[in-house]
């Protein structure tokens, strides 16, 4: 794990006993109280916080947990005493998590993962192994493995993401005029990537490990370490490998000198600047709410806004509107961040006039990328 990403975690896990702590509290004001809209509303708002930030800080299983906590608030209001029990139960499971995960250690999450499975179960609730939309991938897919097994959980992996298969069972049978986009090996031996370096040199390799001693694979293989979650840790692993590859064609195009970043939430702003901390011409300036935003606009002019959808006070829509009403600042370009990740909420951003949406969780190494991307496109 890179050291830099080790210490923000570290760094995010101790305070969110604080935030358990007012989870807590409010789940208690629920408990006694007639009208629960405006703790419900609170509570919603810290789910969906930690939801987002944890996800962008790589802390998968906690940033499940939170969406699965999401769709149960919901239904608070139908019935309430019911709910409320199941509410307790995965503030529980938070609680039981935070003690336990260390950034950094290896750690067997499948405990976890079967009792949110029984929790999400209760009330029918689907759990999402990746929780932002995916675009139309198109890519040809070579899989060389005489296991069935693994070539059959390579393909549920990457259903619907619209790939081609086409399967070797050995190495030596790979004919450079194959041409795939992409090589899954399976625990591959030296002679297979000797054989693969010569024969196609240009394809991205992606090997599948047990181990992550590997110590002959080439430094441009992809590697996916795998665990009991087959299935889910390809995916995501090739997903990121797919961002990764399309941000590497933008970060020498020319981009924004100047950055306006706007987001209530204090955890996400670290993430931020090490994710342009690479780009020492960008000016970035920093706010955490749309009333302070409004006082750097008076000495500051950015070139693109990022802007969080879910703000107090003034949300992020609110202040895109007044923004569009404004002469001098009508023209900056708006790229959204949000956790509702819903194509109804999506569409309803754009209408507002932003350029983008960026769905959270994100990736801090790929961020940067995405919104260089976007800016290139405008």
């Amino acid at each position: 794990m890179d050291l830099e990403l080790l210490e923000l975690q570290t760094e995010y896990l101790n305070d969110l006993p604080d935030k358990l702590d007012l989870i807590y509290e409010l789940l208690l004001s629920i408990e006694k109280e007639e009208d629960i809209d405006e703790s419900l509303n609170n509570l919603k708002g810290i789910i969906h916080s930690i939801k987002g930030s944890s996800g962008s800080y790589e802390i998968s299983f906690l940033s499940e947990l939170c969406h699965s906590f999401e769709d149960e608030l919901d239904l608070l209001t139908k019935d309430k005493n019911k709910v409320l029990i199941n509410c307790f139960y995965f503030y529980e499971l938070l609680k039981e998590f935070s003690d336990f995960y260390i950034a950094g250690e290896e750690a067997d999450l499948d405990p976890f993962y079967n009792k949110l499975s029984e929790l999400s179960h209760s009330n029918n609730i689907h759990t999402s192994t990746s929780s932002s939309k995916q675009k139309d991938l198109s890519k040809k897919i070579l899989i060389i493995t005489d296991d069935e097994f693994f070539k059959d959980a390579i393909m549920l992996s990457l259903e619907k993401l619209n790939t081609k298969f086409y399967f070797l069972k050995k190495t030596r049978s790979f004919k450079n005029d194959d041409d795939p986009d992409f090589i899954f090996l399976v625990s591959p031996e030296k002679a297979d990537v000797k054989q693969l370096k010569s024969i196609s040199p240009q394809t991205q390799v992606i090997s599948l490990n047990f181990e992550d001693n590997v110590n002959f694979l080439p430094s441009d293989f992809a590697r996916i370490l795998i665990s009991h979650h087959l299935v889910r840790d390809i995916r995501h692993g090739y997903l990121a490998l797919l961002q990764k590859e399309e941000n590497i064609h933008i970060e020498k195009e020319a981009h924004p000198e100047n950055i306006l970043f706007v987001d209530d939430d204090e955890s996400i702003h670290p993430l931020v600047k090490v994710a342009f901390k690479a780009y020492k011409d960008i000016k970035m300036n920093y706010c955490h709410s749309a009333k302070e935003a409004q006082e750097v606009l008076k000495s500051f002019t950015p070139d693109l806004i990022l802007l969080d959808s879910m703000m107090p006070e003034i949300s992020g829509k609110e202040f895109k509107k007044l923004l569009s009403e404004d002469e001098n600042l009508k023209d900056i370009p708006v790229l959204f961040l949000t956790g509702l990740d819903s194509k109804k909420e999506i569409e309803e951003l754009k209408n507002l006039g932003a350029v983008d949406v960026i769905c959270k969780p994100f990736k801090i190494k790929e961020l940067a990328g995405q919104v260089l991307k976007i800016w290139s496109e405008i």
